[in-house]
């Protein structure tokens, strides 16, 4: 496994981790490699897997599993300021285009679209998320 400080998206986050079981207090042992020739052809060979180009998901479709006694949540939109509101419909469109959202009339379930201005000054769009894990 390797750990790179690096400003690339990783493939496996905390989440992905636990997952694996790992015994944790038995690893001890963090060396720096000295060459990095191997993770920079890893990264070469498989460029479009450390790409931050958004795709679309071309495969089965997800499955939710949710509690019976789930209620949908329909929050409220946010307001978006003035000052970047074009620029949110720019990007909305954007990923209309791309066929990564598509126009609902109505859900019972929803979220706001939280605008969040990149380090770059790009924008970058958040769904607001309220999540639950509590069943019962």
């Amino acid at each position: 496994m390797f750990v790179v400080d690096s400003p690339r998206v990783p493939l496996f986050g905390h989440s992905w981790l636990v997952l694996f079981r790992l015994d944790w207090p038995s690893i001890n042992l963090v060396t720096q490699s000295p060459n990095d020739d191997d993770l920079n052809c890893l990264i070469d060979c498989y460029d479009d897997v450390f790409s931050y180009k958004l795709r679309k998901l071309n495969g089965p479709l997800a499955k939710l599993y949710m509690c019976e006694t789930a209620v949908p949540v329909h929050q409220k939109f946010s307001s978006v300021p003035f000052a970047i509101r074009q620029k949110v419909e720019v990007a909305l469109e954007e990923l209309k285009k791309q066929g990564i959202i598509s126009p609902v009339t109505h859900s019972e379930w929803a979220t706001p679209v939280v605008p969040v201005i990149n380090k770059n000054r790009s924008l970058g769009l958040c769904g607001g998320l309220e999540i639950t894990t509590a069943c019962g």
